[in-house]
């Protein structure tokens, strides 16, 4: 696909296994140092009121067991009692992680 939307395409689905790879590698066996949100009401905004940034903020300290996939659907397993934390790779498929000791 050539012109300006050839950058928006859609990832496929070894793209995200590729992502998903790339994230185990980098993450597990370490601790998210802090967790930042940085609004995007496009694609998910963060209840005004209902601690929604303080629920993300249960993963800071937490150490990354495990990075899973299906479909285009990737989480991460951390240590103890903490649920996993759910992401989609959606139209772009841009996730960043960093920071993370």
């Amino acid at each position: 696909m050539d012109g300006p939307r050839a950058a928006a395409t859609m990832p496929e689905l070894p793209e995200v296994e590729r992502a998903r790879a790339l994230a185990e590698e980098h993450t597990v066996g370490k601790r998210v140092a802090k967790i930042e949100w940085q609004e995007d009401d496009k694609v998910l905004a963060l209840p005004p009121e209902g601690g929604g940034l303080e629920q993300l903020r249960q993963f800071e300290r937490r150490k990354v067991v495990a990075i899973l996939r299906k479909g285009k659907h990737m989480w991460l397993q951390f240590d103890g009692d903490c649920p996993c934390l759910a992401l989609h790779f959606g139209m772009t498929g841009n996730t960043l992680f960093c920071r993370l000791v």
